[in-house]
């Protein structure tokens, strides 16, 4: 999974349970993992705030 640029983190929890049969209930946990490791990552957004001006103005502040 370390060669990957990018993950999601559903392909994580499928890893997990499949070579260490383990399950995290909360994504909390998830992240928790991750930062342990050293990975980083980005929340997505479904939308793009540069077409939202209410949304670019409120990044902005």
């Amino acid at each position: 999974m370390r060669e990957q640029s990018h993950l999601i983190l559903s392909d994580l929890q499928k890893y997990l349970k499949k070579q260490y049969d383990v399950v995290f209930d909360i994504l909390k946990s998830n992240y928790n993992l991750l930062k342990e490791a050293g990975i980083t990552w980005k929340k997505l957004t479904h939308i793009n705030p540069a077409k939202n001006d209410e949304l670019v103005k409120a990044k902005q502040k």
